[in-house]
């Protein structure tokens, strides 16, 4: 029988920097809620129709919810109020009742595209004014613009 190793805990040094790192998120967050309050969008309805927009096909709520960051009730809780406002629409599974799958609508669409800009302008000041020089440098294949 072996006997486990003791957990190791973090250094006073990982701590600053988790520390750090959740000052900068808060900016960043903060930064991008306002340009997308100019839309009528919280960021998890942004992200939501984001991924739903970015999906070939319909997504389950699990998946949906991994996506965005939310828990799955959360998730079915920002569905819907984005079908109420006809931004997406949801089905229930064909094989499991309980299941609820959604699409992003042309109305959700273009919202969607319309607050794009102003989202990821909104991202590129959050990183500049976040971020010491030289310390964000996207990796070459993550340097590519979408369109």
């Amino acid at each position: 029988m072996s006997v486990a190793a003791p957990h190791r805990q973090a250094t006073s040094g990982e701590l600053a920097w988790w520390h750090a790192l959740q000052r900068i998120r808060t900016r960043v967050a903060r930064e991008i809620a306002r340009a997308l309050d100019r839309q009528g969008l919280s960021l998890s309805a942004y992200l939501a129709l984001e991924q739903l927009a970015a999906a070939p096909e319909e997504l389950g709520m699990t998946e949906l919810a991994g996506r965005v960051g939310l828990s799955p009730s959360s998730t079915s809780r920002l569905m819907e109020r984005l079908a109420r406002d006809g931004l997406v629409a949801r089905r229930e599974g064909t094989d499991d009742r309980r299941s609820v799958h959604g699409h992003v609508t042309d109305k959700g669409r273009a919202l969607y595209a319309e607050a794009r800009p102003g989202y990821r302008a909104a991202l590129a000041r959050a990183i500049d004014t976040s971020l010491p020089d030289g310390a964000f440098s996207p990796r070459p294949a993550d340097h590519h613009e979408e369109s």
